[in-house]
């Protein structure tokens, strides 16, 4: 009995090593085979398109994407050079004011920051656009994920034309907050 259990057992193992062996070697192959005859013009093989192919195609939009987001990077370091100003400013201001009177200073702020004030909300408007222009983005990247996947060209070719449409839309928007914190910074002087 112990013999016949082994030699069954045996012949399992080995049943179910060569069974994917013998699976592999009889899939069709990637490239289809080449027949004589009238069957010959079937049998045309369709390029395989890679995503390295296709990232090499539009290499001159996600080049423009690159230098785009390299400008919006020196953008943004100069609304932090613009903020860390206002705030040193709005120190030595109120340093200033130390000597005068609580009425005096009080007057002082407040009809500063009424000058202030529409600057502010200009940004804050601007700031909510870029929010908003960061979403759409997004999106559009997400579809160009999803259009690489597909290895669909054309809408491949319109996600980076609109995501490059985004961003010079959000260096646009940065670029009128660093202008409205310019026009605090001539205020607080």
């Amino acid at each position: 009995m112990k013999k016949v259990s082994m030699l069954m057992c045996a012949f399992m193992v080995t049943s179910a090593l060569s069974v994917p062996v013998w699976a592999a070697e009889t899939t069709p192959s990637a490239s289809p085979a080449v027949t004589s005859g009238a069957n010959s013009s079937n049998t045309t093989a369709t390029p395989k398109v890679t995503v390295k192919a296709l990232k090499e195609k539009f290499a001159d939009l996600i080049g423009e994407l690159k230098q785009l987001k390299t400008d919006n990077d020196a953008v943004i370091a100069k609304n932090k050079a613009a903020n860390d100003e206002i705030k040193s400013k709005w120190g030595t201001i109120k340093e200033s004011l130390k000597d005068k009177t609580k009425a005096e200073k009080k007057a002082y702020l407040a009809n500063l920051k009424t000058q202030v004030e529409p600057d502010r909300a200009a940004i804050k408007s601007l700031n909510s656009d870029i929010t908003a222009l960061r979403d759409q983005r997004k999106a559009q990247v997400a579809n160009l994920k999803d259009a690489y996947k597909a290895k669909d060209e054309t809408k491949i070719s319109a996600a980076l034309n609109s995501i490059i449409d985004f961003q010079k839309q959000i260096i646009a928007k940065h670029n009128l907050i660093v202008d409205n914190k310019n026009k605090i910074l001539e205020l607080l002087k």
